[in-house]
C-alpha cells in the first residue's frame, strides 16, 4: 500500500480526495470517495448547453422544438437522417454570442434566475445587479470570498470535521486558520460552544457548513441563531456554503441565514452551485450573495482569477433553476435518502458506527469496531478498502487538523451518492472482505 504524500500543516497540496478517485480507477474501486454522481443532470439544462452552443438559444429551448420534417429537405429519407445531420441544421454560427465573453460576474438572465430562486424558496429578497457574482464553482466563490474578506494572518474559523479546500485556501491567502469541532453526544452531532466561543473571538471570520460536510448534520434554527449573535457581538463575518441544501432528509428545511436572521445580512456571505443539485459537478458554476460593497471587492478578485464561469453553461443553469419546486423539495432529497437507506444499515453490520446522516450524502464512520480495519490508520483503512475491497473512500483524519490525532484517527468517508447499483456492488465487496 502506497500513501499519497504526507502533507505538513499550512502546506497546500492536491484535494486527497481526488486522489483517492484516482486510486479508485487504478484499481477498479467502486468510487465513494469523492462527491460526484454517476447519474447526469436534468435534460432541460443539458439541452441548454447545446441550445446555447448550437443557436446562441438565450433562456428557451425553441430550436429543439422544430419537427424533423422541417429541418431536411422534402422527400428526404428520414431513415438516413443522423443525429449530427439536425444539429447541423440548427447550428447558427452567426449568432455565437453566447460562446464568447459575457459579463464577468454573470450573465443577466442567470443572475436573475438565481435571484428569483431565493424568492421562490427563501422568501429572500436580492439585488441580481449589485449583490450576486456567478463564478467558477462554490470553490472559486470561496477563494474569492476569503480574499475579499481577510488580509495576511487575519483569523478564519473552521469548523471540524471540514471540507478540505477550507483551510487549503485560507493558506493559499495566507490566513490564520483557527478550529472547533463537532462532538458526538448521544446519536447527535453537537457544537462545542464554549470552544467555539473561544476561537470565534480570535477570527475575522467564521465558515459554516449548512447542511454539513462530512457528517451530514443539519443545524437547527436555535444553534444559526447562536452563531449569528456571536458573529455580531464580536464583528465577525459569516460565510455560509450551502451546495446540500436541497438533500435534507430529516423534514426540516433549509435555513437561508441572512433571510431568517436579516440582523447578519451586511455580515453574511452565501455561497452556492448547482455541482450538486443539478449533478453537474464539472459545469463548475456557482454565485456569492453578498452586499454590494463586498460584492464589489468580490467580482474585482473573481475577474483577475478566472475572468468569468462559461458562458453557455452559464445559459444552463437558468433553466436549471427555473425547473418545477417538486424536482428541488421532493425528487433530489428523494433521490438520496433511498441511497442513504441503503447503505448505512449495510455499514452498521459490519460493525461500522456512524450517526445517521441528516443531510448531503456522505456518511462519516467511526471504524475502530470494524475487526479487519480496527488497527490501520484511516489512511491504512482507505488503501486498504481501495486496494484490496475495491471500495474508494477517504481517510477520516483529512476532515481535522486541530483534532486530527484525537478524532480524526477514528473515521472515514464514504459517499452515497452514486447509483444505486454501484452501492449494492460496493456493499457486496465489503461484506465480502469485511464480514
Amino acid at each position: 500500500m502506497v500513501a499519497p504524500p504526507k502533507r505538513e500543516a499550512g502546506e497546500v497540496t492536491e484535494s486527497l480526495i481526488r486522489q483517492m478517485t484516482r486510486l479508485a480507477a487504478q484499481h477498479d474501486a467502486v468510487n465513494l470517495s469523492q462527491g460526484f454522481p454517476n447519474d447526469g443532470p436534468p435534460l432541460e439544462p443539458t439541452l441548454g448547453i447545446a441550445a446555447a452552443a448550437l443557436g446562441g438559444a438565450l433562456d428557451r429551448l425553441d430550436i429543439f422544438d422544430q419537427k424533423v420534417v422541417d429541418l431536411v429537405p422534402e422527400g428526404t429519407d428520414l431513415n438516413q437522417v443522423t443525429v449530427k445531420d439536425l444539429l447541423a441544421k440548427l447550428y447558427n454560427p452567426k449568432n455565437s454570442v453566447l460562446n464568447q465573453y459575457s459579463i464577468p460576474y454573470g450573465i443577466v438572465p442567470l443572475r436573475e434566475a438565481i435571484r428569483d430562486y431565493y424568492l421562490r424558496f427563501y422568501n429572500f429578497s436580492v439585488d441580481a445587479e449589485k449583490e450576486i457574482t456567478v463564478t467558477c464553482g462554490a470553490t472559486e466563490a470561496f477563494a474569492a470570498t476569503m480574499r475579499a474578506l481577510c488580509e495576511p494572518d487575519e483569523g478564519v474559523l473552521i469548523i471540524e470535521p471540514y471540507h478540505e479546500l477550507y483551510p487549503q485556501q485560507c493558506s493559499i491567502f495566507h490566513l490564520r486558520t483557527e478550529f472547533t469541532n463537532l462532538i458526538e453526544v448521544d446519536g447527535k452531532w453537537e457544537v462545542n460552544w464554549e470552544d467555539f466561543e473561544t476561537q470565534a473571538k480570535k477570527c475575522k471570520a467564521i465558515v459554516l457548513n449548512l447542511p454539513h460536510n462530512p457528517t451530514g448534520k443539519v443545524f437547527t434554527h436555535a444553534e444559526c441563531e447562536r452563531i449569528v449573535n456571536i458573529c455580531l457581538e464580536n464583528d465577525i463575518w459569516l460565510i455560509t456554503d450551502e451546495i446540500y441544501e436541497m438533500m435534507i432528509f430529516n423534514g426540516e428545511k433549509q435555513i437561508c441565514i441572512p433571510q431568517v436572521f436579516p440582523q447578519i445580512r451586511e455580515k453574511c456571505i452565501v455561497i452556492n452551485s448547482v455541482s450538486k443539485t443539478c449533478s453537474a459537478t464539472g459545469w463548475r458554476v456557482g454565485w456569492t450573495i453578498a452586499n454590494p460593497e463586498i460584492t464589489f471587492k468580490i467580482r474585482g478578485i473573481h475577474d483577475q482569477m478566472v475572468l468569468q464561469a462559461p458562458t453557455p453553461i452559464q445559459s444552463a443553469v437558468v433553466q436549471f433553476l427555473k425547473m418545477p419546486q417538486n424536482h428541488f423539495t421532493e425528487d433530489i432529497p428523494a433521490k438520496y435518502k433511498k441511497r442513504r437507506d441503503l447503505i448505512i444499515p449495510a455499514l452498521h453490520k459490519l460493525g461500522f458506527k456512524v450517526i445517521n446522516p441528516d443531510a448531503a450524502y456522505y456518511a462519516f464512520c467511526n471504524y475502530r469496531d470494524v475487526p479487519k480495519l480496527k488497527d490501520f490508520s484511516p489512511m491504512e483503512a482507505s488503501l486498504f478498502l481501495v486496494e484490496k475491497v475495491g471500495v474508494a473512500t477517504v481517510p477520516g483524519d483529512n476532515f481535522y487538523a486541530r483534532n486530527k490525532e484525537t478524532e480524526g484517527i477514528k473515521y472515514i468517508r464514504f459517499c452515497f451518492c452514486r447509483s444505486e447499483d454501484l452501492l449494492e456492488e460496493a456493499i457486496k465487496r465489503l461484506n465480502e472482505w469485511l464480514k
